[in-house]
């Protein structure tokens, strides 16, 4: 059986990758981008949907939360080396070309 993605972060990661490159180097500034929200709001719809759908016995705990979308994205797109976290200046583009990352 193939390994199936749940969702198509492509757009999210493009508006991620869009926001740090426009200088939203901190979590707070990338996440009320416009377009790294609309994309946000649209998978954690998803993902309230599938976590109303499980019993309380398959899945304890809280519901998820939209900032811990962002974080999950930043991190893959931090290992996939397309953007990279500067303790000087927060979350900054990587100096890789955009052509030479890899799909993540």
């Amino acid at each position: 059986m193939s390994k199936k993605t749940k969702y198509d972060y492509g757009p999210l990661d493009h508006a991620i990758y869009a926001a740090a490159e426009a200088g939203g180097n901190n979590f707070t500034a990338i996440l009320t981008d416009r377009m790294v929200s609309l994309e946000i709001d649209a998978i954690h719809e998803r993902e309230m949907a599938e976590w109303n759908r499980k019993s309380a016995m398959v899945y304890q705990g809280l519901a998820p939360y939209r900032n811990q979308i962002l974080d999950r994205r930043l991190q893959a797109l931090r290992k996939a080396g397309a953007i990279v976290y500067t303790n000087a200046g927060g979350w900054k583009v990587a100096d890789k070309p955009a052509e030479e990352i890899r799909q993540v």
